[in-house]
């Protein structure tokens, strides 16, 4: 029996072929991926881990919010964790556990309802627990690692490792493990907060995000801040770039960090624009801009 056969025999109806993984991004192109899997616990995760097949890549994917799949698709197996695998729970009166596939919101709103701050950060990211980690996602000057105590992870032969903070070497947007590791679950430490208190933090950044940010068809940052005083979107827009269109996709009007699918796009007409940003921002000011969104898959040939 090969590796395929093995997956298909107890995956069943969660493995599909040839799925149009793009339309779980937030992008919403139209992208394939050769064997999609949905994984309903940690034991699937690790099945998986011992018999895939070593010769096709293979990629975990959360809530798709800053993630661009191109026009070639992925040939080779995408994951995903059902929400099946979505818990939270109260360890103790400042210290919550989280399985990676959580919103990042539906920690904040939990934080908020325990009367935990520290988390109210969280309600202005995109995405899930499990990415926010990998990228240690942050806004509004506080980030994942200021609340991260340990996170629970596996390595691509199927062992797992409980790491500290401090052994996952976080710093701005990196995470060390990210692309050895896996994250399953993670227990994050706030203070003790008056939940009105908590409530009117998170309106404030929701008000910021919804006035300064678009809501559809886009993904998060697409540019990391460079270090110095000025941020990505201040260089795209100091560049003339805000507003610039390449077929269906645009540099959004409200925020130049911001790329949208105007409709039809492809993730072609996507990725054009950020080489092109990259391109125009390094010629007009010598800063070479590094992508905060994640691009998967091949081009069309």
């Amino acid at each position: 029996m090969n590796n395929i056969t093995k997956l298909k025999n107890y995956f069943k109806n969660n493995l599909k072929e040839n799925y149009n993984i793009g339309r779980l991004t937030w992008f919403k192109t139209t992208a394939f991926a050769k064997y999609f899997i949905l994984l309903n616990c940690q034991d699937d995760l690790v099945f998986f881990l011992q018999n895939y097949p070593k010769d096709m890549p293979f990629y975990i994917i959360g809530a798709g919010s800053n993630l661009l799949i191109r026009d070639g698709g992925i040939n080779g197996i995408v994951l995903k964790f059902s929400p099946t695998f979505n818990n939270i729970s109260l360890l103790s009166e400042d210290t919550i556990k989280v399985t990676s596939s959580v919103l990042d919101v539906t920690v904040a709103n939990f934080a908020k309802d325990n009367n935990i701050g520290g988390f109210e950060f969280l309600v202005g990211i995109p995405g899930s627990i499990g990415g926010a980690i990998a990228m240690n996602a942050g806004c509004f000057n506080s980030e994942i690692k200021n609340i991260l105590t340990s996170a629970t992870a596996i390595d691509y032969n199927g062992n797992i490792t409980i790491f500290t903070n401090q052994e996952l070497s976080m710093s701005y947007r990196v995470c060390s493990k990210a692309t050895t590791h896996i994250f399953l679950e993670a227990q994050f430490k706030g203070f003790k907060k008056q939940k009105d208190e908590i409530a009117l933090e998170m309106a404030k950044i929701k008000r910021v995000k919804e006035s300064n940010q678009p809501k559809n068809f886009t993904a998060g940052s697409t540019f990391k801040n460079p270090t110095g005083n000025l941020k990505a979107w201040q260089l795209i827009e100091n560049a003339g770039l805000k507003g610039y269109k390449y077929n269906q996709a645009e540099v959004s009007q409200q925020h130049a960090n911001f790329l949208i699918n105007k409709g039809d796009a492809n993730s072609s007409d996507i990725e054009h624009i950020i080489n092109h940003i990259i391109a125009v921002v390094l010629k007009k000011t010598g800063i070479l801009l590094e992508k905060e969104v994640k691009i998967l898959g091949d081009n069309l040939k």
